[in-house]
């Protein structure tokens, strides 16, 4: 049975072939298996994120050069946009989730910091980018943490550790986030990542998109309702004061902690 949605032979030798082959890593950000999973965001998807980044945190303007650098690695699809230049859409997601936790919970300088489905890693980049991360997990399937670590590898980043489903210990963190990869986890999944990680970490972000599957795939996953009420002190968004309106018309919640 299957760990998640995104759970399938293909992406997973997708993921094995681009970490370990020069010319599929060279352009894995342009294949069909990245743009469908990862890389998934339109150019009005992208500056819609970025409006609300900008309006998380104004001053991003000042570090925008350094976040590009996230493009410069597996040839992604580029747009250009008025005032800030050219970036892959899915970057300016990533960019408004760090502006996020910025704005939530203050500087990030020292946590320990753990992601459940870090994609290739992007996330990860832009977070290091703008803070000094004491250590960054990120979570896995095998394969995928194959092309994580390659792609990680080009910014030379010291801090992160990558653990596979089956290594999942107990351990806490100042940190927990997850977007749009913990709500798409089967039930038992999410279950043992609960109790090991999540419910030990001291703050937490989520962009829960369970609603995108509630009729392909019913009650494969918990609803963010479920989630939230097992989490102390939880909020969950799913209106304009925190989410962008590309999540907002696809009916995801934003849960933090």
């Amino acid at each position: 049975m299957p760990t998640s949605i995104s759970d399938n032979s293909d992406y997973r030798s997708f993921c094995q072939h681009a970490a370990e082959d020069a010319f599929q890593f060279s352009r894995f950000r342009h294949s069909h298996f990245c743009i469908d999973i990862v890389d998934t965001l339109s150019a009005e998807h992208g500056a819609s994120y970025m409006n609300l980044a900008l309006k998380n945190d104004p001053q991003i303007y000042e570090h925008l050069d350094e976040l590009r650098r996230n493009d410069e690695v597996g040839s992604p699809l580029i747009c250009n946009y008025s005032g800030i230049g050219k970036f892959c859409p899915t970057t300016l997601r990533y960019i408004m989730v760090a502006t996020a936790l910025k704005r939530l919970f203050g500087t990030l300088n020292g946590m320990h910091v753990v992601e459940v489905g870090g994609g290739y890693g992007g996330q990860c980049r832009i977070i290091n980018a703008l803070f000094k991360i004491e250590s960054y997990t990120i979570i896995d399937l095998p394969e995928a943490l194959k092309l994580t670590e390659r792609y990680l590898s080009h910014f030379n980043l010291k801090n992160t550790s990558y653990v596979q489903p089956q290594d999942v210990q107990e351990k806490e963190y100042d940190l927990f986030i997850s977007n749009y990869a913990y709500s798409e986890l089967s039930k038992d999944t999410q279950d043992d990542y609960f109790d090991k990680v999540l419910s030990r970490s001291y703050h937490g972000y989520m962009i829960y998109n369970q609603a995108s599957f509630s009729e392909t795939a019913p009650n494969f996953q918990y609803t963010a309702e479920e989630i939230a009420s097992r989490i102390p002190y939880c909020r969950m968004i799913s209106g304009e004061s925190g989410l962008a309106h590309t999540d907002i018309e696809r009916k995801h919640k934003l849960l933090y902690w």
